[in-house]
């Protein structure tokens, strides 16, 4: 693949682990990349570029841990709930959708307000 070495992903694999991300998809995907040292092809080849492109394991990191501490902030269980499935997915590798980005937000402002749900 044009662009991305082995070294590449060796660092990145790397910031996953400090990270804690390790187990999930994308990591297990790097490692085996890196493990291997063939890159992938077809659908792989997809998967590896929109892993490279997104936010790396640092930003999601301070990304999950801002939500989590405005979850623990609610007073409302579903409130908190929520914000920590979104958390999840982020961890997990997922991108939030633009409405829930949206909802999350809407959340936050009322967690930051202290209006009730």
């Amino acid at each position: 693949m044009e662009n991305i070495t082995f070294e590449d992903l060796a660092c990145l694999l790397e910031e996953y682990k400090s990270c804690g991300f390790t187990g999930t998809r994308d990591f297990n995907f790097i490692e085996s990349i890196v493990s291997s040292r063939k890159m992938p092809r077809g659908g792989g080849i997809c998967w590896l570029r929109r892993i490279v492109g997104a936010k790396s394991p640092t930003d999601r990191l301070k990304e999950i841990t801002e939500i989590e501490e405005w979850a623990a902030k609610s007073n409302r269980k579903d409130t908190a709930d929520i914000l920590r499935s979104f958390a999840v997915r982020i961890r997990q590798g997922s991108d939030l959708s633009d409405r829930q980005q949206e909802f999350m937000t809407a959340l936050i402002s009322q967690i930051n307000q202290n209006i009730p749900d």
